[in-house]
């Protein structure tokens, strides 16, 4: 899993050793990038779970002032296996 700039440069890597998709791996990715922002900037995020992440990050209260800076998209190639509310 790797965390990606607009033009896709790699600004961070998590090796993911466990099966499945762990939220952890995102919580630590989001967390390296948070250490390197000033201030709240808009985030934009794609994740086969993304549609659960808002959830998560507030249900384990992540960084509670970065929570409306986030916004979360499940890509084309996962979002038809997903309710028709995460496909929209």
């Amino acid at each position: 899993m790797a965390l990606l700039c607009h033009h896709d440069l790699p600004l961070a890597v998590a090796s993911m050793w466990t099966l499945g998709e762990k939220q952890f791996y995102v919580f630590s990715l989001l967390e390296t990038l948070l250490n390197h922002l000033l201030g709240c900037w808009r985030v934009g995020a794609l994740y086969d779970i993304g549609c659960q992440m808002d959830q998560s990050l507030e249900k384990w209260k992540f960084r509670p002032e970065w929570l409306p800076c986030f916004e979360w998209g499940v890509s084309i190639f996962h979002a038809y296996g997903h309710q028709w509310a995460c496909q929209l």
